[in-house]
């Protein structure tokens, strides 16, 4: 099935971003999601992974945010400007209605 190769695929990020929505996220985007964390709920973030058991059952695990974010997308997230990140993720972001957070860091 196509929705599995590409949740196993390590480019993919696979999360609740979207109004509580199963959403695909590739990796080119992950940095502007870090930048922009403070506008979702890091319940929303959490890496979802798809567990097998040896019984054939299918079990979903949630990785929290942070956890799963590679440290190259933390260092790359730092060079983004708010506005940057937020275009980058396009339409369905409206960062309009957000009152526009400092730089993050951790």
């Amino acid at each position: 099935m196509l929705t599995r190769a590409i949740r196993s695929s390590e480019e993919i990020l696979v999360c609740r971003l979207v109004n509580g929505k199963v959403t695909y996220v590739h990796r080119r985007l992950w940095d502007s999601i870090f930048r922009l964390q403070d506008c979702f709920e890091k319940e929303d973030l959490g890496a979802i992974k798809e567990i097998h058991s040896s019984f054939g059952h299918h079990k979903l695990e949630t990785i929290p945010f942070p956890e799963w974010v590679p440290n190259d997308i933390e260092k790359d997230a730092e060079r983004l400007t708010f506005s940057q990140a937020a275009s980058a993720l396009g339409e369905w972001f409206d960062a309009s209605s957000i009152d526009r957070p400092e730089r993050h860091t951790r």
